[in-house]
């Protein structure tokens, strides 16, 4: 996946030098003399607080001087997102609803779900990836401290089924705890609440063994030892946590699993609008002072085109239609 990002996104240099900047500006610029609305909304399909609400705020907030009157942020939250989306669906494509969700509404959902209130493949355009989100696989107090590694820990949660539980919440993250199962030739049940926040503290309490979440959700609980993070689902480790190995590191492959916390619009949004919101939404992205702020939260700036936005979407798509055949998972 990093090699794909590298092959699409420009690089910090060009994104940050003159050259790379006046380039977005121009582009940003060319959309003042088209016609577009005064007022937009980055509609964010999660509740206030969490990563794509800081994402669509870093974003309102930096948007290119004057290229509207006013950029606001409306969050939807509900049924996985699905809500957000249905209502930015059924507004009228004229480029006032920017959509702000994770790219598994996109990519994955199609093959894990009957039935959905839109159609993955036509309904939106993505305007650009914005940030990429990997998960970690933490363990508490209820985990023996001789634990240090995911195989020993795949060898602690098989010798009792009170051990194999796991907090999660969002459908990415229970396919972590999915795909770990199936390596391990065990059975892993997933623990749902309502946010990456609640899991990680009944997991701090004690009250489950482990938590499946973004690594902005851990952070936080490092310092005091309860929790341990086991592993990372990246393909390479993460500065926020420079001391945790990645699956990959520990024998355990095909476990790097990522999502864009990216801009959609409605796919009917007139060509231009389409590509200045693109511009106007990179040259708030690449600013130095955001791109370091959501490296603190372990927020990777991917900023990119509609036609790299459009491949990397096609490629991750792909690579979950992959992942649910050979796992065998059933719809529902």
């Amino acid at each position: 996946m990093s090699e794909q990002l590298s092959r699409f996104s420009p690089t910090r240099r060009e994104l940050l030098g003159t050259a790379g900047g006046l380039a977005l500006l121009s582009a940003v610029g060319r959309a003042a003399a088209q016609s577009k609305p005064s007022t937009i909304r980055i509609v964010c399909g999660y509740a206030a607080g969490g990563t794509s609400d800081l994402l669509s705020r870093k974003v309102a907030s930096n948007m290119p001087a004057g290229y509207a009157n006013s950029v606001i942020v409306e969050n939807k939250p509900g049924a996985l997102a699905q809500l957000a989306v249905s209502y930015v669906k059924q507004q009228p494509p004229d480029g006032s609803n920017i959509l702000s969700v994770s790219s598994v509404l996109f990519t994955l959902f199609p093959f894990i779900y009957k039935s959905l209130p839109y159609d993955a493949m036509n309904d939106f355009a993505t305007l650009t990836a914005g940030c990429e989100v990997e998960y970690g696989y933490a363990v508490g107090p209820m985990v023996p401290a001789s634990v240090r590694t995911i195989p020993e820990y795949i060898a602690w949660a098989k010798r009792d089924a009170k051990n194999a539980t796991f907090a999660t919440a969002g459908v990415l993250p229970s396919m972590v705890g999915t795909l770990l199962a199936k390596i391990g030739n065990m059975e892993l049940v997933p623990v749902t609440y309502k946010g990456g926040a609640p899991a990680v503290l009944d997991t701090v309490a004690g009250n489950v063994p482990a938590t499946v979440t973004t690594l902005g959700d851990l952070a936080p609980h490092l310092g005091d030892g309860k929790l341990r993070v086991l592993a990372i689902t990246s393909d390479k480790r993460n500065p926020l946590l420079p001391t945790v190995p990645t699956f990959a590191e520990q024998g355990i492959a095909d476990m790097v699993i990522k999502t864009y916390f990216g801009f959609f619009a409605h796919a009917k949004t007139p060509a231009e609008l389409m590509a200045s919101h693109s511009a106007a939404i990179r040259s708030a992205l690449t600013k130095k002072e955001i791109v370091d702020s959501l490296a603190q939260v372990g927020m990777t700036v991917v900023p990119t085109d509609l036609k790299q936005s459009g491949e990397l979407i096609a490629q991750d798509r792909a690579r979950w239609a992959s992942v649910v055949k050979r796992i065998n998972y059933q719809p529902t």
